[in-house]
């Protein structure tokens, strides 16, 4: 009986022995896919914020680009307002100067 007893025990122990080296087995497979999971997680964080760092340089690129643009615009709008200026000031140089010649021809 004793010798049963034994023999079961030492089965139950082989079969633990062999239960906790899968299990031991199984967690080294699990920590190493938890450390790959974290280097991968550890990577899209420092491509995420290299991204948000090139948008944040496109953005104020953008900005500069619209600030120019406008710059531009209203000295364009500035200049066509100069050269209206400079031809109502030759289209009056012109009438004085026909309104001179007919002087000149009636004198």
């Amino acid at each position: 009986l004793f010798r049963d007893i034994r023999e079961s025990f030492k089965e139950k122990l082989r079969e633990a022995k062999s239960e906790q080296m899968k299990l031991e087995l199984n967690n080294q497979v699990v920590t190493r896919q938890r450390d790959k999971f974290i280097s991968k997680c550890e990577s899209l964080k420092k491509a995420i914020e290299e991204i948000e760092r090139r948008n944040a340089e496109v953005t104020k690129a953008i900005r500069d680009k619209d600030e120019e643009t406008m710059q531009l615009m209203n000295e364009t709008i500035e200049m066509r307002r100069y050269s209206n200026k400079i031809r109502c000031e030759k289209d009056d140089m012109q009438v004085r100067l026909n309104e001179i010649r007919s002087m000149h021809k009636n004198e």
